[in-house]
């Protein structure tokens, strides 16, 4: 985490269904990487897909708890994934 605010991403409708991903073999040792699942971000105007990609772990027992949209009061709030 860089420390800097994050602007909250408030979609008015709900995202498309997640797009099906196969998950390519890993470019170096599952320790040191972990697979981040696409999913749809809104641009302001629509949905836009974000493939998967593999990204660094901050250790080698961090787990990644992937992003989620969550519906609030009508609207719909994207939620940043993390690690754990």
């Amino acid at each position: 985490m860089s420390g800097r605010p994050v602007a909250e991403i408030v979609a008015p409708s709900p995202p498309p269904p997640p797009r099906y991903e196969v998950a390519p073999p890993p470019p170096r040792p599952a320790e040191i990487v972990q697979w981040r699942p696409g999913h749809w971000h809104w641009d302001g105007r629509e949905y836009v897909w974000v493939p998967g990609e593999y990204i660094e772990r901050p250790h080698a027992a961090a787990v990644w708890v992937p992003g989620h949209w969550d519906a609030r009061g009508g609207r719909w709030v994207w939620v940043e994934g993390r690690w754990r």
